[in-house]
């Protein structure tokens, strides 16, 4: 949402520097002084500014950049400038269209930490002999999970000839064009022995490349709005309605929008309504004045959320049980409302805090099923607060420890811990949580990495880091068997469900081959075929975890008793629908979806149980078959105990 941002702030500033950040963000340049000489304005008034903003929209100079993409050394120049785990992140997603596996992250970041350079890692990528050839012969595959495609901008530049081809690789890698000299050298030399892929493996290896590309990039508005543009119609939309003002899209407008972009109307034309709206400008003009510099959080409840009240009761509460329990001013408060995956996904912040602090006690104040962490290695202790608001549990026990840590996605510390540059770069995720959800995939990491990164603690723990203790005291099933569930979690998710013809035919299929489905949850949990063993409100959250434990493994959608398979090491073939596989999926899932359409989780239609298309169903529910072939690799592993 960096447009509401960027706006927001120079709206707020005097007529020229708002000029100024104008020419910048929206045409890449600075202002000249004739631009500033046509638009000045001795009153400053709010109406000029408005009035400038529209001229610069509107211009042929921004239309004309809106079309292009950008260079390829402005992309590698984005990478370079990324801490170790983002650079080797979207180098592999932007080379492959691909998320990377956190087995591969972590050996990239090792190299990097025994001193490989981003350098090297970068020149080892681009100058890989089999993918030029690929590139050559036209090989290239669709990218599914990335807006960028390196392997086409090579392509293209690979297949041009002769000046043209000197002259694109010129721009693309050094952003300038070839010198009289080095065009005719090179063409001289493409003329004898020299191939294309040769003087390309020269210019990544040039001195002038290798410093540019490790310059700091220029940030604009206009560079976010040229990956824009490359996004389908629905993406588009809802993209722009939060760039813009600073929210998700109603349905109306949703549906309004992406019928005429298939109707023929222009992204340009769409990007200009809405960034022109009343609604938009009204919003930029209301500066958003909170603090956000790299200082200590204030740990005065009484400035959180002027409007949220404080639960007096529950503070006292929480007061008695600290001191019953003799827990230290230096105990750590980790809070975390929702359901039961959330509470699961919250143990590795516990496990990195209990790592880094081993003295300090851990208490998690949750929503309900505070059983679920006895005996944890973790968390030393477990309070409930029911369905409280997730501001006012925050709001009412800070000041009783030192530091309390508000675990959302983005997450933030109050008291004397220091909050990270992470935290402060992503804070609107935080600000507007839960909402923001349906754009936090952008961010590219696990939900579990990105409380964990926001509280620079992600050398102590990660994803895979989650952990319940089950409670194995149960009675046991005789077979074999895999834990089965269709509970959508804590909020309406009926878009998450599979079809009741797809468990049909699952739960046949199981037991074809010798497999007997055990389905877990609440007792208000639908049941999901009569060929089940029903075990619905019958198991304690952790006598649940130990079901799943000896289990062959788990089928069923993203929810809570995934989560809680994957804290017990359970194999999980999950059905991802309308949340996002990148937020959720651990490393080791076996993912099943059609990946048809962008997840709308936590889109406001998307709480209603309506699709953004109109439809019945998620339109990424996969059929039976691609659910038995993931079914099928779990159970010929030896990834369950047996």
């Amino acid at each position: 949402m960096r447009t509401f941002q960027v706006l927001q702030q120079l709206f707020a500033t005097d007529h020229q520097t708002f000029v100024t950040g104008l020419f910048r963000e929206f045409l890449n340049r600075n202002p000249t002084l004739e631009d500033l000489a046509n638009f000045a304005d001795s009153s400053e008034s709010v109406r000029s500014k408005n009035e400038i903003l529209e001229s610069v929209i509107m211009s042929i100079e921004f239309q004309q950049l809106f079309s292009c993409s950008p260079s390829l050394i402005s992309i590698l120049q984005q990478i370079m400038c990324k801490e170790d785990y983002e650079f080797v992140t979207l180098l592999h997603n932007y080379m492959f269209g691909q998320h990377s596996k956190l087995m591969h992250i972590q050996q990239n970041v090792e190299l990097l930490r025994t001193g490989v350079s981003k350098l090297e890692i970068l020149e080892k990528h681009l100058l890989n002999d089999n993918m030029i050839n690929y590139l050559c012969e036209g090989k290239i595959d669709p990218f599914k999970n990335s807006q960028i495609n390196i392997q086409q901008i090579l392509h293209d530049i690979l297949k041009q000839d002769g000046h043209a081809f000197i002259t694109q690789l010129y721009m693309e890698l050094l952003s300038r064009n070839p010198r009289n000299d080095e065009l005719k050298t090179f063409t001289k030399s493409m003329s004898l022995e020299l191939s294309k892929t040769d003087i390309f493996k020269m210019l990544i290896q040039d001195p002038e490349f290798t410093a540019l590309v490790q310059k700091k990039p220029l940030q604009s508005l206009m560079q976010f709005f040229q990956q824009l543009i490359k996004t389908d119609e629905e993406t588009f939309v809802a993209k722009v309605y939060l760039e813009c003002h600073g929210r998700t899209p109603d349905f109306d407008g949703f549906q309004h929008y992406v019928h005429l972009l298939k109707s023929g109307t222009s992204k340009l034309d769409i990007l200009r309504t809405v960034l022109l709206s009343e609604e938009a400008v009204t919003r930029f003009h209301a500066l958003n004045r909170e603090d956000r510099k790299n200082t200590l959080i204030s740990t005065d409840y009484s400035t959180l959320w002027p409007h949220m009240p404080i639960d007096k009761v529950f503070r006292e509460n929480v007061k008695e049980i600290l001191s019953a329990h003799k827990f230290p001013y230096s105990t750590n408060i980790l809070v975390k409302t929702g359901g039961l995956g959330d509470f699961v996904q919250m143990t590795a912040v516990a496990k990195a805090l209990k790592t880094k602090e081993p003295e300090r006690p851990i208490v998690a104040i949750i929503g309900y099923c505070g059983s679920l962490f006895d005996e944890h290695p973790y968390i030393d202790l477990a309070i409930e607060c029911g369905s409280m608001d997730l501001h006012q549990v925050t709001k009412s026990v800070v000041n009783l420890v030192e530091n309390v840590f508000d675990l959302r996605y983005v997450s933030r510390a109050y008291g004397t811990w220091k909050n990270t540059d992470y935290y402060y770069k992503n804070l609107w995720f935080y600000n507007h949580f839960p909402n923001s959800g349906i754009r936090v995939s952008d961010l590219n990491k696990h939900v579990c990495d990105l409380m964990l990164y926001s509280l620079g603690l992600e050398k102590y723990a990660n994803c895979n880091d989650v952990f319940i203790k089950p409670n194995l005291m149960i009675e046991k099933i005789l077979g074999d068997y895999v834990v089965v569930s269709d509970s959508a979690g804590s909020v309406p998710g009926e878009l998450k469900r599979w079809s009741e013809k797809g468990w049909d035919g699952l739960i046949k299929w199981l037991h074809s081959q010798g497999i007997i489905p055990v389905q877990l949850g609440v007792e208000t949990d639908s049941l999901l075929h009569s060929g089940v063993m029903d075990l619905r409100g019958k198991t304690t959250p952790r006598q649940a975890a130990g079901y799943l434990k000896l289990s062959k493994g788990y089928i069923g959608i993203e929810g809570g008793i995934y989560h809680l398979a994957k804290a017990v090491g359970a194999p999980s073939v999950v059905i991802f629908a309308s949340t996002s596989e990148t937020c959720f999926a651990y490393p080791d899932t076996h993912v099943v979806t059609r990946r048809l359409c962008q997840p709308c989780w936590w889109n406001e239609s998307w709480t209603q149980a309506k699709c953004l298309h109109g439809k019945k169903t998620c339109l990424n529910l996969p059929d039976l078959q691609s659910v038995t072939d993931a079914v099928s690799k779990i159970l010929k592993t030896d990834e369950s105990i047996f």
